[in-house]
């Protein structure tokens, strides 16, 4: 038996996010914040080597 992971992310916080915005039919981009937890999380999924 093949023991498989998944690994669920959401994305970083948005200018939208930030002022309680709703959203779902744009797509904006990222706050200073969202860039740096995007880059928070990929060093984290780098070391564990997921399979996309």
């Amino acid at each position: 038996m093949t023991i498989r992971r998944l690994v669920m992310l959401r994305h970083g916080q948005t200018e939208y996010n930030a002022g309680s915005r709703m959203q779902g039919q744009l797509d904006t981009d990222l706050s200073d914040l969202g860039r740096e937890q995007a880059a928070s999380a990929a060093e984290v999924l780098a070391k564990r080597q997921p399979l996309l």
